[in-house]
Order: structure tokens, then C-alpha cells, then sequence
């Protein structure tokens, strides 16, 4: 069985561009040479987040979705989903319907999407998905699409699904025959970028069609809209044998690899700061050896912050005690980054 991409998109970009593309970039905030740990908001076993204002939605390993105060870094509210449920895989903010978008599983191996309201935090809908494995989920918000790779026969296939939030359908499927990382959206150009092994998948979302690849090797990815760059982490060497991770710089626009910098170790995932420019880097476990003088040892997670433009490491911070494979976001207004960090919870990062 080839893996299939299922995608619900609506028919035309309906909501504004995001707060963050409008924002001038400023690098002044980066006087402090590291970044700084402002807090762990103790969620256990904290996996997927999502922003919308000054609150912050967590999905745990408890079927629940942790609504968090993130003036007071305290968590106010509870969303059970119900035992049921479990294997969340994505959770994103839908501000025209003021829903919150879960995917997950419902217990009988269905993948669903679950849309949530904020306010009230009862369940106005759901989107069936599919019986196959979901490894992977997206969101873009000007599509009102969502887009979930669900995985099959132990991982080796994957399909890329889309629902469209309006009709509540699932509205195409996209075979992929490689096994995918992370789902990355671009909210200007609706293109998707999805790691491959050995390439990054390119589909265009509102034909739903693969329109092209990125030969290179990815991990995890993140778009830089303004300044049409991908970033990607990766193993340092050709084979991928070593631990040592390296940020690949992709230039949009030419379709390729314009510059590489060491980054630590095992890459789990990137965010960008859209405002700042920056690229974090966030490592799941074991020590920098690559540059003593620059950085120092930590026995678990690190956060690296990279300068695109300087093509260098500008600081780092060691999150002891995190889990192996983390999801974060940037609020590029706040500069501040936040990580659901498995077992310490969620982690706010000053960046």
C-alpha cells in the first residue's frame, strides 16, 4: 500500500495573514547571549501546542488539552477529550470559527479531527479521517484545511489526507511513497513542505498536488515566509550516523540548500521567530562536542538559536530533564518561544 495525503482544505483563502508577517524584524531583544528559561508550567508528558493570544492549548498523554494563562503561567482549565481518545497528534488555533483543532485517535484506530470551541471548550464537530496510523498533522488557517499524513503497513507508507473545516469532508488524498517528518505551511503561498527521507516534499495546497521536491535530508522543518527561507535540521554527516545536527538554510526561491550550521545534537524540531528572523533549533537529548568554546554540556535538551543572516549559533539554553521529541512555537510579538517538552511540561523560553 502506498502512503496517502489526506487533505480537508476549504475552496479560497478566507482569513487575514497572520499578526506575525506584518511585523518588522528587530534583533535588538538578542542583547543577553543566551537565551533564558522563564518557566516550566508542569503538564506531564506535555506533546503538542498551540497560541492564541495570551493563552496557550497543550495536549498531554491524559486525553486532555491543558488551556494555559500564559500572563501567569498557570494552567486554568482542563478540555478531557475522554479516555477514548489518545494518540493526539496535532493541535492548532482556527481563529475565524474561534475553534481549536485537534487530531487524534478515537480509540477504535480512527483518526479524526476534533474541533473544539474556546470558549466554552465543548466539542461542535468532528472530521473522520481514516483507520491508518497519523504521524504527522498541519494547519493552514487561510484554507481553513487541514492536512494529516496518515501512515500504514509499520510506518513505510504514507498518504497525505485534507479536510476542508466549513463542509467538515475530507476533500483529497495525495500518495506519498516516502515516510514524512513534520507538516510545515507556508500561510502566503499555501505550499506544504513535508520531509521525505531523503528529500522535502512540495505540494501545493490548493490544487492539493505535489508540484516538486528539495534534495535534501530533513528531520523536521520550518518556513520563514518574509524571507523565503526553509529551515531543516539534519544529521552532520553524509551517512547520518552521528548525533551531531546541523540547521540547512534553504533558499526558496532557488529551490536549494544555500548554507549549513552545526546546531547540536538530535534535531527534533525548528521554529522561527517570523519577527526576529531567528531559527531555534530544539534537541532532544546528549551534549555539544563540536565547539566547547561556544557552547557548553548538558545532559539533555537544548535550545539553539541560530542567525540566518550570520549563518551562526547566537546562543543556547540547556533544558535538563526534557523528553526526546518536542513541538514548539514562537509568539514573535513576545520573542518568546515555548516547548512542550514531554515530562518537565511546557517550557517558556525567553528567546
Amino acid at each position: 500500500m502506498i502512503a496517502v495525503l489526506v487533505v480537508l482544505a476549504g475552496a479560497a483563502a478566507k482569513s487575514a495573514v497572520p499578526r506575525l508577517l506584518s511585523t518588522i524584524r528587530d534583533k535588538t531583544q538578542h542583547a543577553a547571549p543566551q537565551p533564558t528559561l522563564q518557566a516550566r508550567i508542569p503538564i506531564p508528558n506535555a506533546q503538542h501546542v498551540a497560541l492564541y493570544g495570551n493563552t496557550a492549548f497543550v495536549s498531554d498523554l491524559d486525553y486532555a488539552i491543558r488551556v494555559v494563562d500564559l500572563t501567569t503561567n498557570a494552567v486554568v482549565a482542563d478540555i478531557p477529550l475522554g479516555e477514548h481518545w489518545y494518540l493526539i497528534t496535532g493541535v492548532f488555533v482556527d481563529e475565524q470559527s474561534h475553534a481549536l483543532v485537534v487530531v487524534a485517535n478515537d480509540g477504535a484506530d480512527r483518526e479524526t479531527v476534533v474541533l473544539i470551541d474556546l470558549t466554552s471548550h465543548q466539542v461542535t464537530g468532528t472530521i473522520p479521517l481514516g483507520e491508518d496510523f497519523a504521524s504527522v498533522a498541519g494547519f493552514d488557517p487561510g484554507l481553513r484545511t487541514v492536512y494529516v499524513g496518515l501512515t500504514s503497513d509499520h510506518h513505510r507508507n504514507t498518504a497525505l489526507i485534507t479536510a476542508d473545516l466549513d463542509s467538515r469532508t475530507v476533500t483529497g488524498t495525495l500518495p506519498l511513497t516516502k515516510a514524512s517528518g513534520n507538516i510545515e505551511v507556508d500561510p502566503t503561498t499555501h505550499r506544504i513542505y513535508i520531509p521525505a527521507n531523503d528529500e522535502i516534499a512540495i505540494v501545493d495546497g490548493a490544487t492539493r498536488t505535489q508540484t516538486g521536491t528539495i534534495a535534501t535530508f530533513a528531520n523536521a522543518v520550518a518556513v520563514d515566509p518574509q524571507a523565503r527561507r526553509l529551515y531543516a535540521t539534519d544529521r552532520a554527516t553524509p551517512n547520518r550516523e552521528e548525533e551531531n545536527t546541523v540547521l540547512k538554510i534553504v533558499d526558496l526561491d532557488k529551490g536549494s540548500v544555500a548554507a549549513t550550521v552545526p546546531s547540536g545534537k538530535m534535531g527534533f524540531d525548528v521554529a522561527v521567530d517570523t519577527a526576529s528572523g531567528d531559527a531555534y533549533v530544539i534537541s532532544g537529548y546528549s551534549t555539544f562536542l563540536e565547539d566547547p568554546g561556544t557552547v557548553s554540556e548538558c545532559d539533555e535538551g537544548w535550545v539553539t538559536r541560530v542567525d540566518p543572516d550570520s549563518e551562526s549559533v547566537t546562543g543556547t539554553l540547556c533544558m535538563d530533564g526534557s523528553s526526546l521529541e518536542m513541538n514548539a512555537v514562537v509568539d514573535p510579538v513576545l520573542h518568546r518561544l515555548y516547548v512542550a517538552g514531554g515530562g518537565p511540561g511546557l517550557l517558556v523560553v525567553n528567546g
